[in-house]
This record gives structure tokens, C-alpha cells and sequence, in this order.
């Protein structure tokens, strides 16, 4: 039943109660429209009373009516700094300007409109948690993919070509820097810079590869130098890369660039210790062998197929098949020869003769020589490195042999001390390299602990290296004496050393300065005439100055000699105090240097294997003069 409508004959009564119903209705539609809204509103008097609130706000201040409506907004508790709230609505108030802010209330992210008024500020609060959600992931997932590019081994990047084939950096991660010497915006803002640092060598290769990646929009994996732009250093990167073609015809280029430096530098000397060792089996004309003792196997060298007689997969052998190699009257005695020596680190070497039973069944007489390693801590054999000569060919006696092979001792005897001291040198870097591996198997080292241990082990292989490097050295000067003599001209062998050291020299900044004219060639061995050269040039590199670094190299000669001479203007040597020691074998001049004190007594060996003379002045800070002189 309707509420009937009072009359009243007053005139302008009927349109009062018109207007107030009118009034009543609009404003029973907006509350119908305010109630209806998903997102909180709610209004303010001027002073922040709450004049009007719908229930979505209620229920976001969680609050009920009678609560909130008439009361101070500044004591309803919505959130914990209310402070830059109010602090907005009374400047939307008095400014009667219109704001947008974002806050924080009952645990969720409201955008927050202000419109003000003559009575007050209407608010409207519309909910974007997630919204905040969504970028706080992009945020995280950016920062997570940041700290990724910046702690792998390289630096990822992304060039983009043009049609015409121009590139432009797009991002790198800041490990370029490292790389190039160059900071990464110059690179972004200067695409000229973008390859200015490869080795201008490898510069057309890496530009054709390239162009063809492009091209073709083939993956590509190519290695190449590059020069660092503050330090000068030469390095060596792995370039992997893969490209995409863009609707504008442009090539996006993803990658990832990785300094193997490292890698490929313990490559090279593995390589080439391996040549060393292969050309010292050449060399002397016998079988190599190593005896590894937990595996229980000997590792054959060069020279075993033909001693043997066959061939054995992977070139090993174990200990047990070996002996059966062994003529079985000299077994024991060698056994028990072995072991004797075994156990002994005060005798770390041994030399027997026995026979030797082919595959063939053929007897041959042969003489081995041995070198035991032990650990320096426990005294525990760990290696045994020797060789094994047939001397069946002679065609002596026993007592003949007897006699050979005392004088073989004898000949050796001059060599022990080098002997030696290589045994030292051998034994220490083993024992490090076992007891660092055994360190590293612990898997709860830290990182910088993991990087000091591999610095360890790298350094031990690398002391082995130069033993060995030594060892062959030595056995040259001894083994080659026999090699034919050829007319070896002068430049020839510098252009050679140049060439197979250029980035020594080329990082050394040093000058290689000569003149042949008066004369420019010699009848003799090359090899030993080439291995002069090196070690004059490369003493010219580890003992220059800082700058204007130069060694020069020339030759004359006369009726009866051909001469040679090899200048420096590097630190010197102090001649009134190593006068007497100049040459010998592991003498230091400069202990501050790198070295064993190998590379004077290399050179005068060699001089004097070849008949010649070698005479040394030197002056500290002044430089070096060594004049050689060899008979015609």
C-alpha cells in the first residue's frame, strides 16, 4: 500500500512536494548506483568527515556502517602510514584539483581518484593487486635474468643488423667491459667500436663469418683473438650466436661470448708437450715408458711396436702381460731388483740389463733405465718413468756387454746431477697436483677456495711442463750431434722465430733489430743453430726494460770463423758477481724473473757441441752483448 500524497490548497504547495520527491529520487538512484559499484567510493566533508560511503569501501576498511558514516576519517585505520593519504586529500581539497596516487590498504594496492568539490572530495578507489602483482614478477623476473647475464663465464649481448647489413649494439651484459676495455654505452652509441678489438689477424675471418651468419641465418660457433683496449692483452673468445629476421627486414643476432684464453693456452702447451714427447722418442732411439701404479699398466711411448714386436690397444699394457715379455731366467732377478728400488726414495733411479722375449719369440739383450717418483709426505711410489734400449745389435760377448754397459754408466754419470735435481723438480709438482685433487673432491668448498686449488694444479702442470721441456733440451745437445749439416741462412731462422713467437714479441713491444749483410749463412745443424736464436730472443723478452725494448742480431766473419752477435739494451747482468757462474747449469741472475736458470747453459752447450766460442758483456740497466764465434 502507497503512502497517499497530502494535499494542500496553498498556493506553490503542489510544487514544493514536486521538487522534494524529485529530490528524493535522484537521490535514492545514486545511492542505487553507488551501492551497485564493485569498486570502493565513499565521500568527504571538507574537515574529512565521512559524508557518504558504499559497501565495497565498508567491506575494503572492514568496517560496518554506523561505524564509519559522519566519523573523522583521519581515526579509521586503514593501513599503517596513513599519513601520505590524509596528507593527499587535504591537498586535493584545497587545491580543488583532481589526483591520481596508488596506496597500500589492508594488504592490498588501490589507485586511488580524488575529485574535489564545493562540499567536500568524492574518493574512488579502484583494486590493482593484481596489476602490482604482474609488474612486481616483471620486475623480479628482469633482476633475476639480470643477475643471471651478469654471473655466467661471458657476456650475452643481442646485435641487430639493418637491411643494408650495418650492425648496432642493442644490450650486452657488463662482463663486455671485461672483454673489451671499452664501456658498454661508447659500444652502443659508436657501432664502429662494436669489432675495432678483434686480433686484426682474425679481423676478415670473423667479418666473413658474419656476413654469412646473416646471410644465410645460420647458427654460428667460431673462436677468435681480440685485443683488450686498456690492458693490451691478447685473449681468445668463443663467439656463439644465433639470428632471427624481423618483419622490417632487419637480423636480430642472440649470443653469448666466452674467453677460453685459459682453455686454449694449457691446450697449446698439452700439444706441445706431447710433441716433446714424441720427438724424444725419436730422439733416442728408445722405448719411452710410464708405470702407473694404482692403474697397475705401463704407458708405452715412442719406439715400443718395434721392440715388441706388435701393437697394443690404446698403446697400454698391463704389468702382468709386460712380464711375460721378461726372459723368465732374468725375471727374478729383475723382480726383486724392482723392489728393492721400490721402496727406497734415497735412490730414486735404477739401470738393468736383460733379455727381452718379442712377440715374434726373437731375443733381444736390452738395457733400461728407470726413474721412481714417490710422494714427499708418505714416501708412497707413485711413478715409475723410464726407457728401454736394445742393444742386441752390437753383437758382444757378456763380458763385452758387461764392459758397454759400464761405460754407458759412466757416460751418464755427468748427467746425474741434472738427473737430480729433475727428479725434485718432478716430485713436488706431482704431489701438489695429487694433493689439491684430492682437496677439490670435497664438495663443500666455496668457490674462491675451488679457483685457488685449480690455480695450484695449473701451476704444477706447468712446472712438469718445463721439466720435461728440459729433459728433451738436455737430450738434444746429446742426440743430435749427429744430424746433417745443411747451409742454414741467418734470416731464414729469425723469420721463422718471429713468425712462432709474434705474439710474445708483439706483447713484449719489442724490437728485433738485424744485418747479415757481412755474412749470411752457415754450414751446420740447423736445429741447433735455430734453438740459439730462440734463446737469445726469448732471454731478449724476460729481461728487457719497460720501453723501447730492442735486441739486435748481426754477423760478420773472416778467413778462418763466422761470428755472431747478439745485443740487448735490457736490465744486464752484474758481472762482478756471477762472473765465474754465467753459464752454469740452474744459475739465477734474477730471482724477481720467471726462470730456471736453464738458457745460458742451453746456448753455451750448444756453441761448444758445434765447435765454437761464446763470450758474454753485460752491464745492470745498460744491456747485454754475447759474441759467438764459430770455426768455418
Amino acid at each position: 500500500m502507497s503512502t497517499p500524497i497530502p494535499t494542500d490548497s496553498r498556493p506553490g504547495n503542489s510544487f514544493q512536494k514536486n521538487g522534494e520527491e524529485d529530490i528524493l529520487m535522484q537521490t535514492r538512484k545514486v545511492n542505487i548506483i553507488i551501492e551497485s559499484m564493485t569498486d570502493p567510493f565513499f565521500v568527504l566533508g571538507k574537515n574529512l568527515e565521512v559524508l557518504l560511503i558504499n559497501k565495497a569501501a565498508l567491506k575494503l576498511a572492514k568496517l560496518e556502517y554506523d561505524e564509519i558514516i559522519g566519523k573523522d576519517f583521519h581515526n579509521i585505520n586503514l593501513s599503517e602510514d596513513r599519513k601520505p593519504m590524509f596528507d593527499l586529500f587535504k591537498k586535493a581539497i584545497r587545491e580543488q584539483k583532481t589526483h591520481h596516487e596508488e596506496f597500500e590498504i589492508q594488504g592490498k594496492w588501490v589507485e586511488v581518484s580524488l575529485y574535489p568539490s564545493e562540499i567536500g572530495l568524492a574518493v574512488y578507489a579502484k583494486d590493482i593487486s593484481e596489476k602490482k602483482d604482474h609488474e612486481e614478477r616483471v620486475i623480479r623476473s628482469t633482476k633475476f635474468i639480470k643477475e643471471i647475464s651478469d654471473s655466467i663465464a661471458g657476456f650475452i649481448f643481442q646485435i641487430e643488423y639493418d637491411i643494408k647489413g650495418i650492425p648496432k649494439l642493442n644490450y650486452a651484459s657488463k662482463k663486455a667491459f671485461d672483454y673489451w676495455g671499452i664501456p658498454i654505452k661508447e659500444v652502443m652509441d659508436d657501432r664502429t667500436k662494436l669489432f675495432s678489438t678483434v686480433f686484426f689477424d682474425d679481423a676478415q675471418y670473423v667479418s666473413n663469418k658474419l656476413i654469412e651468419m646473416v646471410a644465410n641465418l645460420i647458427h654460428l660457433n667460431i673462436k677468435f683473438r681480440y685485443i683488450n683496449n686498456i690492458t693490451d692483452e691478447i685473449k681468445r673468445v668463443k663467439f656463439d650466436a644465433v639470428p632471427t629476421r624481423l618483419e622490417n627486414g632487419n637480423t636480430v643476432v642472440n649470443g653469448i661470448a666466452i674467453d677460453i684464453t685459459e682453455i686454449e693456452n694449457n691446450y697449446i702447451k698439452l700439444e706441445d708437450a706431447n710433441r716433446r714427447y714424441e720427438y724424444l722418442s725419436k730422439a733416442t732411439l728408445e722405448t719411452i715408458w710410464e708405470k702407473d701404479i694404482e692403474a697397475g699398466e705401463i704407458i708405452l711411448g715412442g719406439g715400443y711396436k718395434e721392440m715388441f714386436g706388435c701393437e697394443f690397444p690404446d698403446d697400454k699394457i698391463s704389468f702382468d702381460d709386460w712380464k711375460k715379455f721378461v726372459h723368465p731366467e732374468d725375471l727374478s732377478r729383475m723382480l726383486n731388483y724392482i723392489d728393492v728400488r721400490s721402496v727406497d726414495p734415497s735412490e730414486p733411479y735404477w739401470e738393468f740389463a736383460y733379455r727381452f722375449i718379442q712377440n715374434n719369440g726373437k731375443i733381444l739383450d736390452v738395457f733400461e733405465r728407470a726413474y721412481v717418483i714417490f710422494d714427499d709426505n708418505s714416501n708412497k711410489l707413485l711413478k715409475v718413468l723410464g726407457t728401454t734400449q736394445d742393444i742386441t745389435p752390437l753383437g758382444i760377448a757378456q763380458a763385452e756387454k758387461d764392459k758397454m754397459i759400464d761405460d754407458l754408466l759412466k757416460r751418464n754419470k755427468a748427467m746425474e746431477q741434472f738427473t737430480y735435481m729433475v727428479s725434485h723438480n718432478l716430485r713436488a709438482p706431482i704431489a701438489n697436483i695429487i694433493g689439491v685433487s684430492n682437496i677439490l673432491e670435497d664438495i663443500n668448498l666455496d668457490e674462491d677456495t675451488k679457483q685457488e686449488m685449480n690455480g695450484l694444479i695449473k701451476k704444477s702442470a706447468s712446472h712438469l711442463d718445463e721439466v720435461i721441456r728440459d729433459m728433451n733440451e738436455i737430450l738434444n745437445i746429446k742426440n743430435n750431434l749427429d744430424e746433417s749439416k745443411n747451409v742454414i741462412e741467418f734470416k731464414n731462422i729469425l723469420d721463422e722465430i718471429i713468425e712462432a713467437e709474434k705474439v710474445a714479441i708483439y706483447k713484449a713491444k719489442l724490437k728485433i733489430l738485424s744485418n747479415f749483410q757481412k755474412s749470411y749463412s752457415i754450414y751446420s745443424i740447423k736445429s741447433f743453430i735455430y734453438s740459439i736464436f730462440l734463446n737469445m730472443i726469448t732471454n731478449g723478452i724476460k729481461y728487457k726494460k719497460e720501453n723501447d725494448a730492442y735486441i739486435k742480431i748481426t754477423s760478420d766473419e773472416d778467413n778462418e770463423y763466422i761470428y755472431l752477435v747478439f745485443e740487448d739494451n735490457g736490465i744486464g747482468i752484474d758481472m762482478g758477481k756471477y762472473q765465474d757462474d754465467i753459464f752454469g747449469l740452474y744459475k739465477r741472475f734474477h730471482l724477481e724473473k720467471e726462470g730456471k736458470g736453464m738458457g745460458l747453459f742451453m746456448i753455451k752447450s750448444q756453441v761448444e757441441s758445434l765447435n765454437g766460442e761464446i763470450a758474454i758483456q753485460s752491464e745492470v740497466n745498460i744491456g747485454t752483448k754475447f759474441s759467438i764465434k764459430f770455426k768455418k
